[in-house]
């Protein structure tokens, strides 16, 4: 089942750590995070896009994004996500792209919200789906995700922005405040 965004950051992790690196390929960190190549010249834009193994790259974007610690590496993740939201909402993917979103907001906060100004009707379409995409839960109650949503709806209240800045990170602090774990069995 779906992932929370820490989740999602450890196993990017993993997978950016074990990831070999091809002859002619760099694994150098530039400020940029489409600059890293992990195979043989891949770029970062060239694994944002839909297709096979879209968790496992998502995975590795988002979690360069967090080691990074970049502004412009977590800016390029989270343009990433918003670019491939529209395609992956109703498909397989779109479960990757909700927990990435997640975990942007949890490492990037900022610069999420920021992004997400201009991008209203997706913001709005991936917060219905919410609690479906990244809350699921299939084992015994409780969820173990309602502590983790509550943590990041308390991060988001701390932070002070105005105009829609501000409009924005209320809206997705109400939503994660409104949202309880989707049980399945």
């Amino acid at each position: 089942m779906a992932k929370f965004g820490h989740e999602l950051f450890s196993v990017a992790l993993v997978s950016f750590l074990l990831t070999p690196v091809v002859a002619g390929g760099s694994s150098s960190v530039d400020d940029e995070i489409g600059v890293y190549r992990v195979r043989a010249g891949e770029s970062t834009s060239a694994r944002c896009k839909p297709g096979e193994f879209l968790d496992e790259r998502l995975a590795l974007i988002v979690g360069f994004a967090s080691l990074a610690r970049s502004e412009k590496g977590s800016r390029s993740a989270i343009r990433c996500l918003i670019t491939l939201w529209p395609i992956e909402r109703q498909e397989p993917g779109a479960s990757g792209v909700s927990n990435g979103m997640l975990a942007m907001l949890l490492v990037a906060p900022d610069e999420f919200i920021e992004e997400m100004v201009p991008q209203q009707q997706i913001l709005e379409d991936w917060l219905r789906q919410l609690s479906i995409l990244s809350f699921t839960w299939s084992s015994s109650r409780p969820c173990k995700y309602d502590v983790d949503r509550e943590r990041l709806a308390a991060l988001l209240s701390g932070i002070k922005d105005r105009g829609e800045p501000e409009r924005v990170r209320k809206r997705i602090a109400q939503v994660l405040r409104s949202t309880s774990c989707h049980y399945v069995n």
